[in-house]
């Protein structure tokens, strides 16, 4: 099974389909799946061993090994401990490509495995080629971090040499709300509004308020100016009003 695996792979990185297309690779692994005999363990094992082929730096072979998981359903600890040694624990020189980064990693947060900060700033080669899919991850890792993945994202569309555009939040809205607690969400999106020019911040934080519903904006509101107080009585009306006496005074 285990070369099976590796020929169907093969087929999927090389874009092989059938006539009815579909892969090599889906139809075997329709095939596996429904075999009464399938043991989710022993395929676990060998999803693992994979993970370890030097071919799996392939972003191609690294889609078919999560498409293999998915629809195996197979994200066993076998396999969860070969993504971290693969994304973590390899030599320096065994690099792996941008897009296999992203593919394994994802995989490795659905089995389960430790996806922290320390993590995601280890896939150097997917930060620099393509910062949308690292953006995807930063999510995962900052979960629940305001604070961190204010800053994260902050750095990633300011600055001198931005490397996206807040409009790469659209798409990943309903991540956005997953990894910031709702009471402290309207915090978190005028501050990373202020990180904005002025007009790219009102727009973030139109469409903000379009999709919470919520009037969130970083125009001050201005003070009230305090009316200046007008005599109400002319110095006539003063003058009469003191000469004239009070009407409860007592007769002498």
């Amino acid at each position: 099974m285990l070369e099976e695996l590796r020929n169907a792979l093969r087929d999927f990185a090389d874009g092989h389909v059938t006539k009815g297309g579909f892969t090599d690779l889906e139809l075997w692994l329709a095939r596996v799946k429904d075999e009464e005999n399938f043991d989710s363990d022993h395929f676990d094992q060998i999803l693992a061993t994979v993970v370890q082929d030097s071919n799996a730096d392939h972003e191609d072979v690294a889609m078919g090994i999560a498409l293999t998981a998915k629809r195996t359903g197979c994200y066993g600890t076998a396999l969860r401990d070969a993504l971290e040694r693969r994304l973590f624990d390899m030599p320096a020189p065994v690099t792996l490509s941008a897009r296999s980064q992203y593919e394994l990693s994802n995989l490795l947060i659905k089995c389960g495995g430790e996806f922290a900060p320390q993590q995601l700033h280890e896939l150097t080669v997917l930060k620099s080629e393509s910062p949308a899919l690292w953006l995807d991850l930063a999510l995962e890792a900052y979960a629940h971090d305001q604070q961190g993945l204010l800053d994260t994202i902050s750095s990633m569309i300011s600055g001198k040499s931005p490397s996206i555009k807040w409009t790469f939040l659209k798409p990943r809205y309903l991540k956005l709300i997953s990894a910031i607690p709702n009471n402290k969400f309207n915090n978190f999106a005028l501050n990373l509004a202020k990180k904005l020019p002025p007009r790219e911040g009102a727009h973030f934080l139109t469409w903000i308020n379009e999709k919470r519903g919520t009037q969130l904006s970083l125009k001050k509101s201005r003070p009230l100016k305090r009316a200046s107080r007008r005599r109400i009585l002319d110095d006539t009306a003063l003058d009469f009003i003191s000469g004239t006496p009070l009407l409860a005074e007592a007769a002498a």
